[in-house]
């Protein structure tokens, strides 16, 4: 390879340009500890680059188009016979030499800021594990500087490259004319690190379209708040479309405005114009609540003093918007009054759907945390203020580069708040969001997402928000809601609640909107339309258990403390159903029809087999599900799942291997156990060992002291050669679980 007549040896096959697309790569940063270890040291405080660094002219560096499958050379004739204007493409290298070698760049990295970031990136990303390595960074190693452009900018949204067909061919072809830019590459033989490359909106590179990266300000900078509200109010019709009829909450924070900043509680029947509400972790430190003695003097005012850090910075959000009431639960609802929680929290989905803006303090374990966090990048100086020129060369002001900043999952599904059950429903039904993390804010409603670095985030897409729902179907063409629910329910199974009698209550507002939707039956957070996928749910790990007071009946997720998850193939209900529902029954507590129940019965008829359980001990393994038979008269299944403790299901037959299964409680039942058939699955994608030619779903059950009815204990799978006809001739029973 030949970069400004040096000719360069080593293997110099670039990753990110490997075909098929994919998300924008991002490298986990390290802690300040972390970084020590490996010798990094941003320089403090405002010191002039290096020549070498104000001779890097970001027009003459060929942008290299990320993720695409297509050859740069097929683009450029495609570009070209499409008449696209490629003035200049001869001009631009497809690499500078930015250092002779990485000596140079270490030594420069003493006194030049943007040496000192990509030196430090280069460590940071290019120490992390990945097979294209073959060792670490060597002293003689030359340092090359790229360009990639990650994204098209269309109607100030980024659209990234990789989008597929035609369509992304004219997106590569367009930004290969413009030659715009949002990352810089900088390789050191077999270490490369990208950095982002961004621009103020107002900024000459921004309106040249040749800088399309954002830059991240201070946490409490609201103007890319403002700008992503102004784009959705604008813009998105499924984000503004008009409420079936007027909804306010029973009571709101009037905030005030910044001129005259008083906070008190009004009631609602009084309000009028928008509101914002705050998603919050309470913690273990006290916080200020509304309690029946409080009320008369915070209907007056609630003083700042009495306000956590969380609340202060959201009020403060509020008013900047120029909004005058807010939503927090804690002040909102009067916390020792039984009869108001009951109320208030059946209103909770219409309270945050109605809602204006979420204000999400994602990374606060506490009222303490507040949402302004100082971005980690900001605090350590990372972000370099670059020269920025005209085409002619003429100085136009300034661009900055910084590092790639973390992801949502990292920064926010990996943050406290995410972990809050509560906070399912509230990010499923919000009109517009917020998140405030340690490293960006970014922004979520019905019809995009996007990081305050500019990226278009796809894990902010695990799960459509609920207004998107409708409007998403499959190849088929069918609103698969059964999917999105099930989604919901594997993800809120592993959040904690402080109350476990909220299992069901903090779930209730997004089920009555699900219910409204859809049309749908619901039943103790199960759909009877989708009851068949719905009861093949299955424990995750050996540490779940049914609670000791009673919430929901055995055959409802709601009735284990731990995560659950629900196979796809099960989800999707492709299989040929062998059971059939005579009634399903829930009985709650209470107004709320989607909250707490005091019971549930399941009437259904089916094929039911009479077993016997055996526990194994620990955990087998995946590699170990071929455990022997026991008895000479036994047919029984090898009950394994990864990290869930293994048994022995017998039948009093011949001895065979059928299957695996899950038991919702790490313990070996006592007493007669049952499986029920649930279905038969053709053409499955088998596991490590299944050898049946199809599958077939089991539900565990024992009897109870009534004749008929029956708990269930777990869940099982036949998928073990010869396990096809066990139910063979059984004839069908009507049957009562519990």
């Amino acid at each position: 390879m030949t970069v400004n007549n040096i000719v360069l040896s080593g293997p110099y096959n670039f990753p990110l340009f490997a075909a098929g697309g994919g998300s924008t790569p991002f490298y986990p940063r390290m802690t300040p500890k972390q970084s020590a270890t490996i010798g990094l040291s941003t320089p403090p405080g405002e010191k002039a680059l290096c020549s070498d660094c104000l001779s890097i002219d970001l027009h003459k560096l060929d942008a290299q188009l990320q993720g695409m499958g297509h050859g740069r050379h097929n683009v450029v004739n495609y570009a070209r016979a499409k008449g696209y204007d490629l003035t200049g493409l001869e001009d631009r290298a497809e690499a500078l030499m930015l250092k002779p070698n990485y000596a140079a760049l270490d030594h420069s990295a003493k006194t030049c800021p943007l040496c000192a970031l990509f030196r430090d990136e280069l460590l940071v990303q290019g120490m992390q594990p990945r097979s294209w390595l073959t060792g670490l960074i060597k002293k003689e190693d030359p340092v090359l500087i790229m360009a990639t452009c990650t994204y098209h900018r269309q109607n100030d949204k980024r659209v990234p490259l990789w989008d597929s067909g035609a369509v992304g061919l004219e997106f590569v072809a367009n930004a290969l004319q413009r030659n715009c830019v949002d990352r810089l590459v900088v390789v050191a033989q077999d270490a490369f690190a990208m950095v982002s490359v961004g621009a103020e909106r107002d900024s000459e590179a921004r309106k040249e379209e040749h800088v399309l990266g954002e830059v991240i300000k201070p946490a409490d900078d609201l103007e890319r708040v403002r700008s992503w509200i102004t784009r959705c109010k604008d813009g998105h019709k499924k984000c503004n479309a008009p409420p079936p009829n007027v909804f306010y909450p029973t009571r709101l924070l009037d905030v005030g405005s910044l001129e005259t900043p008083k906070t008190h509680i009004v009631l609602g029947s009084d309000v009028e114009g928008e509101y914002t509400t705050l998603s919050h972790c309470w913690g273990l430190k006290p916080i200020v609540r509304l309690t029946k003695e409080t009320l008369t003097q915070y209907l007056s005012e609630i003083g700042p003093e009495n306000l956590s850090k969380t609340f202060t910075e959201a009020i403060h959000i509020t008013r900047s918007l120029g909004i005058r009431y807010l939503w927090i639960d804690s002040l909102c609802i009067i916390q020792d009054d039984a009869e108001d929680w009951e109320r208030e929290s059946a209103t909770m989905g219409k309270v945050y759907s109605r809602g204006f803006l979420n204000i999400t303090a994602s990374t606060s374990s506490d009222g303490s945390g507040g949402c302004f966090f100082q971005h980690q990048d900001l605090d350590n100086g990372k972000q370099v203020r670059f020269p920025y020129k005209h085409k002619a060369g003429q100085a136009a002001g300034e661009v900055v580069i910084s590092p790639i900043a973390a992801s949502f999952a990292e920064d926010i599904l990996d943050g406290p708040l995410a972990k809050r059950a509560w906070v399912i429903q509230e990010t499923a039904l919000s009109r517009r969001m917020v998140f405030y993390g340690k490293h960006q804010l970014y922004w979520r409603c019905a019809e995009f997402y996007e990081s305050e670095q500019g990226d278009e985030d796809r894990s902010m897409d695990t799960a459509p928000h609920f207004n998107e729902l409708p409007h998403r179907r499959s190849m088929n063409g069918k609103v698969e809601e059964n999917l999105y629910w099930n989604w919901t329910v594997i993800r809120y199974s592993m959040c904690a609640l402080t109350r476990n009698e909220d299992k069901l209550v903090a779930l209730s507002g997004l089920a009555s909107r699900f219910a409204g939707e859809f049309g749908h039956t619901y039943a103790a957070g199960l759909w009877v339309e989708y009851l068949h996928s719905g009861l093949l749910w299955h424990v995750q790990n050996t540490g779940c258990h049914r609670y000791t007071e009673y919430l929901a009946p055995s055959w409802s997720w709601a009735s284990i403390d731990g995560p659950i998850v629900i196979d796809y193939n099960d989800q999707r209900g492709s299989g040929d159903v062998k059971i059939r529902a005579i009634s399903v029954q829930s009985e709650v507590v209470g107004e709320n029809k989607f909250g707490a129940v005091k019971g549930g019965t399941l009437t259904l008829t089916g094929k039911i087999q009479h077993v016997n359980i055996q526990f194994l001990g620990k955990s087998l393994g995946e590699e170990s599900i071929w455990y022997p038979s026991v008895g000479d008269n036994a047919r029984n299944i090898a009950l394994d799942a990864g990290n869930i403790n293994a048994f022995l299901l017998d039948t009093f037959d011949q001895t065979l291997r059928l299957g695996r299964a899950y038991l919702d409680e790490n313990r070996e039942p006592e007493g007669e156990v049952f499986a029920l058939q649930m279905d038969i699955i053709s053409g499955f994608l088998s596991q490590i060992g299944e050898t049946a030619t199809q599958r077939q779903n089991v539900l565990l059950l024992q009897s109870t002291s009534e004749g008929g009815t029956y708990r269930r204990i777990g869940k099982g799978r036949l998928c073990f050669e010869g396990s096809e006809d066990w139910f063979g001739t059984t004839k069908e029973k009507k049957i009562v679980i519990v």
